[in-house]
């Protein structure tokens, strides 16, 4: 694979999802990942508990950490509900998150349910985990989620 292949690798599809809750389990974090199949059972999406500025969904790749380059979302495929705003974070020691778009300067989310929304990190981190903390949506806090980078 060559260098420009690996930086658009789809990170997020080796990641491990979690979240501060799910609405139920047939709606659960692993459900965000843009490699999560439709015809499965279930929701085709995290959908969080409830909605409100606490929650957030988090992609941990374990103990070695990957190099991220961009990140990208989507909102519930069979409803309109989607995430229009959100913070996007990363962290290496899971304690200090940094937002690499500057303290608190939230992202532009979705508008509608299945177009994607792609932001490129201003440079390229190493992390070993990223969370997006929604602080808007449209009906209800559901996403789906992709980032991007190398395992280098």
């Amino acid at each position: 694979m060559t260098r420009a292949a690996q930086v658009q690798a789809e990170l997020s599809a080796l990641g491990k999802f979690s979240a501060t809750g799910v609405w139920d389990p047939s709606w659960g974090p692993e459900r965000a990942s843009f490699s999560w199949t439709s015809s499965r059972e279930g929701g085709q999406c995290w959908h969080a508990a409830v909605s409100d500025v606490n929650q957030w969904l988090m992609v941990s790749w374990g103990g070695a950490p990957v190099t991220v380059s961009s990140f990208a979302t989507k909102g519930r495929l069979d409803h309109d509900q989607w995430v229009t705003q959100y913070l996007f974070e990363y962290t290496l020691d899971g304690i200090t998150w940094i937002n690499p778009f500057g303290a608190g300067v939230p992202r532009a989310g979705n508008t509608d349910r299945n177009s994607v929304v792609h932001h490129d990190l201003p440079a390229a981190v190493r992390a070993r985990a990223v969370r997006v903390r929604p602080t808007a949506w449209h009906n209800f806090v559901v996403m789906r989620l992709a980032v991007y980078g190398s395992f280098d």
